[in-house]
């Protein structure tokens, strides 16, 4: 896999070389990501595998919230009408 230029990272995500680097350099000491030198360039990737395995579980609990948040704005709603029908009988 292609790593990735903590200078294109932070254009496309709007934030400062700086900020990218600093939380890479985090990453890194943790052992999530592994860092490549390249000439003058450095270049990042995933070091362990386990970490897509937890982003899939992450987002698939946030994906869940959100789920069960819009049934509960369904069901809100659906109580509303009801007591409006209600009250203009």
């Amino acid at each position: 896999m292609e790593g990735l230029n903590p200078d294109a990272l932070a254009r496309a995500l709007g934030y400062t070389s700086a900020n990218i680097s600093r939380h890479l350099s985090l990453l890194t000491q943790h052992g999530l990501v592994a860092r490549e030198g390249r000439g003058t360039a450095v270049y990042y990737r995933i070091a362990d595998g386990s970490v897509y395995a937890l982003c899939d579980m992450v987002c698939g609990n946030i994906a869940r919230q959100l789920e069960q948040g819009a049934e509960e704005r369904k069901a809100f709603a659906r109580a509303g009408r009801s007591r409006a029908r209600a009250r203009t009988r």
